[in-house]
């Protein structure tokens, strides 16, 4: 995840890194089945996607409310799906959730926080989705990733063909 600092509060918590598990997209196996005729290859990439939402104020209060920001146990698991058997004791967590942890906040202003996407992938694919979102009161979403691996490349060369698409999956599930 990433948040550049002019979003957020001096002081705050420090961002999550999956830099130790960059890796494991190596390990796998590739879906693509075009070939690929990588001719622009970039580093080091961090990406900022940006977009407005009509709010104001009393939906930041609520936002906030939802997600326990002033809580001592902050943040949790959330998912879009209704809940029709409420009352039923049972542990199971289906894939799909996503883990939200507060990084900072003003009740009425903004959010930051630190989401990890848990969706089903296809077998041989390993995807790490682990956003920094900042929501502001006008209505400013920003969503910010630090780009640790993509397939076999580490950090560094990585294609531009690739990175074209995790931004379509990016897109997609954020």
């Amino acid at each position: 995840p990433y948040l550049p600092r002019s979003l957020r509060r001096v002081g705050g918590p420090v961002m999550s890194s999956n830099a130790h598990r960059a890796s494991e997209s190596a390990s796998k196996e590739s879906t693509i089945r075009d070939d690929l005729d990588e001719v622009i290859t970039i580093s080091n990439v961090t990406i900022l996607i940006g977009e407005w939402i009509p709010f104001g104020a009393n939906q930041v209060v609520e936002l906030n409310m939802k997600l326990g920001s002033n809580e001592r146990c902050q943040g949790g698991y959330f998912t879009a799906q209704v809940d029709d058997d409420s009352t039923n004791t049972q542990c199971e967590v289906p894939t799909g959730l996503t883990s939200v942890s507060i990084l900072d906040h003003d009740m009425t202003r903004f959010t930051n926080i630190e989401a990890q996407v848990y969706y089903p992938e296809d077998d041989g694919v390993v995807q790490v989705e682990h956003f920094g979102i900042h929501a502001r009161m006008d209505g400013t979403i920003v969503y910010g990733l630090m780009i640790e691996s993509v397939m076999d490349r580490i950090l560094e060369n990585i294609s531009l063909d690739n990175l074209a698409r995790l931004l379509v999956d990016v897109h997609v599930d954020s």
